[in-house]
């Protein structure tokens, strides 16, 4: 499953909204190039900033409603269709937790899939349901983070000439194939095959 990193200036511009007179906030969120959301405490969308379509996919202007309307074109990191008990912001909203964090996935039709850090917390008093609170959300595209780290993936468990698994992960497989075998008292065989001629192959 794929990782992500925190950079630290992520959240700090919608924190230091709260600084900002009331009429200027909004336009120093409509220029920002990550996406930030208000919800309601009962998951309603009270504000999103224009990046909310882009991040998404979705066309401009499209109506959001809920936390629930963003789910259709997202998937979890193992590719399933994500589930509400999955998404940051629905967690918050029907959980009494103060803040959740989910890296998921939006589909593209054209295949280029965008990587999204969701990062969801409680504002205010209230919990779950509750009407004295409210939830800031904010998603930021890591998609390059992502992708870097499956080259780097790719590359260490790969042979780069054949892309067949190295020694690196046959080693890695074995031990997780020893450990079922001797929890479930299995036998386990390993067979091995030797290819006569493959070296002058490799070596070119």
């Amino acid at each position: 499953m794929p990782s992500c990193p925190s950079p630290a200036h992520f959240s700090s511009p919608v924190r230091s909204v709260s600084l900002l007179a009331p009429e200027h906030w909004q336009v120093f969120l409509a220029a920002w190039r990550d996406g930030v959301q208000i919800w309601s405490d009962d998951g309603r969308l009270l504000y999103a900033n224009p990046a909310i379509y882009r991040l998404f996919g979705l066309p401009e202007n499209a109506p959001i409603h809920g936390c629930a309307d963003l789910l259709s074109c997202c998937v979890d990191t193992d590719g399933n269709p994500l589930v509400r008990g999955k998404f940051a912001i629905c967690m918050l909203a029907e959980m009494s937790v103060a803040d959740k964090e989910t890296l998921l996935r939006v589909r593209n039709a054209t295949g280029n899939d965008r990587w999204l850090r969701i990062q969801a917390y409680r504002q205010g008093e209230g919990g779950a349901g509750g009407e004295n609170g409210y939830i800031i959300s904010t998603n930021i595209d890591v998609t390059h983070f992502v992708e870097q780290e499956r080259v780097l993936q790719l590359q260490a468990h790969y042979d780069a000439l054949t892309h067949l698994p190295n020694r690196v992960l046959l080693a890695d497989r074995l031990r997780l194939a020893l450990s079922t075998a001797l929890r479930r008292g299995e036998l386990l065989a390993v067979c091995m095959m030797d290819l006569e001629g493959f070296k002058p192959i490799n070596d070119t």
